[in-house]
């Protein structure tokens, strides 16, 4: 992939955000995610599903699920490939965000 798509792609999935995608392909190392964006893959790591505990192969999400999870790192051009992380403590930060956003009352904003 060239570097100006590659910059494309980063931009419009910057580190933190939220992504579904369909696990399409089972590796020892992790799963891939089909995220709707053509050429680019989604992985999530063995290491990235779990806080605590071990994760095995065995536990991967089947093939044709739909997986959501934040992006930890997309800096991997070569492959374009998007990390993600579906480690219960981050998806809880994420959710923690929204809801603070979502705290404040638009139109008590405007009466300022």
């Amino acid at each position: 992939m060239d570097e100006q798509t590659w910059y494309s792609i980063k931009a419009k999935y910057p580190i933190g955000t939220f992504v579904r995608g369909k696990v399409i392909q089972h590796q020892p190392y992790g799963v891939f995610l089909d995220i709707g964006e053509p050429g680019v893959k989604g992985l999530i790591r063995i290491v990235d599903f779990v806080d605590v505990g071990e994760m095995r192969e065995d536990m991967y999400p089947p093939i044709g699920a739909i997986v959501g999870g934040i992006i930890c790192d997309n800096s991997n051009r070569e492959n374009a490939q998007i990390n993600l992380s579906t480690k219960p403590s981050l998806i809880h930060d994420f959710l923690m965000n929204l809801r603070k956003q979502d705290e404040i009352d638009p139109t008590y904003l405007q009466d300022m």
